[in-house]
């Protein structure tokens, strides 16, 4: 058996070479740029070669909270295009067939591959291999397990989770010993469990766009300086760029440079003349700035974010105005459930409330709700403030903190005011499901029956109405269950003989 497995490992390994890799980036969606690369060359079931780097993409940073990566520990960090040629060498250089591998290395062979396009290259080409795929394989952990449990398996733990030299380290240990594990089964050829990279992330839906050489000249241009960034950005609107929501938010690498973005972008969302394709892709880059500056604050300043999302909404006063040939670019591209007149002021009403870990803090849902009064929704309270300039986004943003507070066991004062915004009679989805959720979890068995009717009228109420720009299906789900329950609560119960026999003097009855 020794001999066979001894002869099934050399076929393997002398056709297999594995480059495992991990990187970190500044957020997860499309556009995402590398912060950190690690890389471990295995040949022959052990470590040739290894490197680990820090890249400055030369634009925000991102997620800080989660990667460490600062402004400061990257600023003498070189940028991919340095790095490149010896990445396309690593990943093409044998005659073996090369494996990028990792764990979720889909999303790590993307940003590379996003990475090569930016310099004008056509990537390198990659032959995946996915520890979240391969090791259920090998009948260790179940399919899409995080990396620490697949290595709490062995034995292994992850010094530095989200460090991209440690994350590729444990990657390593993992695939070692799961390819140790599919030797002993039999395995003699990896090529089965590979993939190739998918076209893009799925986290962002905006589409790819062909720019003119000039344009791309253009976007080549350093946004360093305040100065530098409007005199590039300035020409982006004049040619209608696709993406210059993108190259807004690549100009926030500080607090100040996020300030000077934000106050240009609703500068230039204010000049005469502009198309709402134009306007659209203004206020979205104007969001991305706010978003980053929230990003890099120290402590949350909800009062500063909110001052932002005010200024923005107060930009354009023409919210809901439009026609068939002045449309957004999701609107002219057949998405207008994603219109960015519609996602922008929510969006911009959430980054107000929201901090930077993704959270809606006890004090910021007080002050959204309740400001310096007592009762909900007072002339003090954000709702009040937002609601004059935007009522939709308003309504949809105290749902949102209503929930929360809700989660945060103030179940009182969570019922108190998603009652005061149903009497505003703007019955969002959102809220219609939260308020009959609130009425059914709040009922005592004696008003059962009461508080189901009081959720099912709810629901109708928001059904008729149906604002929003998504079709209404789980409050339809949810009405449709509650009048199940209420069928169920209203009728007689299931008589079996058993249950009429007349009462036993004894304590217990004997079938």
């Amino acid at each position: 058996m020794t001999a066979q497995r001894d002869a099934i490992a050399r076929t393997l390994w002398g056709q297999t070479r594995l480059v495992i890799i991990d990187v970190e980036t500044t957020r997860l969606q499309a556009t995402s740029r590398m912060l950190a690369f690690g890389a471990y060359i295995v040949e022959n079931g052990a470590t040739i070669e290894s490197w680990s780097t820090l890249m400055n993409p030369g634009t925000h940073i991102g997620a800080t909270k989660i990667h460490s990566l600062t402004p400061e520990r990257l600023a003498g960090a070189k940028s991919f295009q340095v790095h490149s040629e010896k990445i396309r060498r690593t990943l093409t250089s044998s005659s073996k067939t090369t494996f990028v591998t990792g764990h979720n290395v889909s999303f790590d062979a993307e940003r590379l591959v996003y990475e090569f396009r930016l310099l004008g290259e056509e990537p390198p080409p990659m032959l995946l291999l996915d520890n979240s795929t391969l090791a259920p394989a090998a009948g260790v952990g179940a399919a899409n397990s995080s990396l620490e449990k697949i290595a709490a398996t062995f034995g292994l733990l992850n010094p530095a989770a989200h460090e991209a030299n440690a994350d590729a380290i444990t990657s390593r240990e993992v695939t070692l010993r799961v390819i140790d594990l599919l030797i002993d089964a039999g395995v003699s050829d990896l090529t089965p469990f590979a993939m190739l990279p998918r076209k893009r992330f799925t986290f962002d839906n905006e589409p790819d766009y062909e720019l003119t050489p000039e344009h791309e000249a253009l976007h080549a241009f350093p946004l360093t300086k305040q100065a530098e960034r409007e005199k590039s950005l300035v020409q982006c609107p004049a040619l209608s760029c696709p993406v210059l929501n993108r190259r807004i938010e690549d100009g926030v690498t500080d607090g100040a440079s996020a300030r000077s973005l934000i106050k240009w972008s609703i500068e230039q969302i204010g000049r005469p003349g502009l198309t709402r394709y134009q306007v659209g892709l203004l206020m979205s880059g104007a969001l991305h700035a706010m978003n980053g500056r929230r990003d890099l604050l120290v402590r949350p300043k909800p009062d500063l974010m909110l001052h932002n999302a005010l200024a923005l909404l107060n930009s354009y006063p023409r919210w809901e105005a439009w026609t068939d040939d002045d449309q957004c670019d999701r609107c002219a591209s057949g998405r207008p459930y994603r219109c960015r007149f519609i996602r922008t002021p929510i969006n911009a009403v959430w980054s107000a409330m929201y901090n930077s870990e993704e959270q809606v803090p006890l004090n910021a849902a007080m002050k959204y709700l309740y400001g310096a009064a007592k009762t909900p929704l007072g002339a003090s309270s954000w709702y009040s403030q937002l609601r004059a300039l935007h009522p939709y986004a308003a309504v949809r943003g105290a749902s949102r903190v209503a929930r929360t507070l809700a989660t945060l066991h103030r179940l009182g004062q969570a019922i108190e005011a998603t009652e005061a915004l149903w009497a505003t009679e703007l019955h969002t989805q959102g809220l219609t499901a939260l308020y009959a959720t609130l009425v059914e979890e709040s009922m005592t068995q004696g008003e059962r029956d009461t508080a189901l009717r009081r959720a099912l009228a709810i629901c109708d109420e928001g059904l008729a109405g149906n604002i929003g720009e998504r079709p209404w299906h789980s409050v339809g789900a949810r009405r449709e269950r509650l009048a199940r329950r209420l069928a169920v609560a209203g009728s007689s119960p299931f008589k079996h003989p058993y249950n009429q026999r007349p009462p036993h003097r004894s304590r217990f009855v004997r079938p």
